[in-house]
C-alpha cells in the first residue's frame, strides 16, 4: 500500500478541499478526519495482508457530501488489487473464440 499520508492528502485533492481545515489522524489502522469543531467525523478502516497491500476498507462519513466522499474514498478503491477470476477468464477466451467462429484451438 501506498502511504497512507499521501493518501489522505491525493484524497483532500480529488474532493477539492483544503486538508488544513480538518484535523487528520491516523492511529494504527483507522483514518480519522473532523471538522475543527469536532462535532462531525469521517473515518477510515483499513486492513493489509502480509505484504502490505491493503485488501480491504470500511468507511463511515457523517462530514461531507456523498460525492465527496465517494471521491476520498477512491483513492483507498483503487489501490486494492483485483483478484484474477480464473472462471471469467476462461469465458472471456470462449466468447472471443466463438465470435472468430471458431473454438478448436480450446480443449
Amino acid at each position: 500500500m501506498r502511504n497512507v499520508f499521501n493518501m489522505i492528502t491525493d484524497g483532500f485533492k480529488r474532493m477539492a478541499l483544503d486538508e488544513r481545515n480538518y484535523i487528520v489522524t491516523v492511529n494504527s489502522n483507522t483514518i480519522t478526519i473532523k471538522n475543527l469543531l469536532r462535532t462531525r467525523v469521517a473515518e477510515v478502516k483499513y486492513r493489509c495482508n502480509e505484504e502490505g497491500e491493503l485488501i480491504d476498507y470500511q468507511d463511515t462519513n457523517n462530514l461531507f457530501d456523498n460525492n465527496h466522499w465517494d471521491n476520498f474514498c477512491f483513492i483507498f478503491e483503487r489501490e486494492i488489487p483485483e483478484e484474477f477470476n480464473y472462471d471469467a477468464f476462461v469465458q472471456a477466451l470462449v466468447n472471443q473464440a466463438n465470435t472468430l467462429g471458431t473454438n478448436a484451438w480450446i480443449t
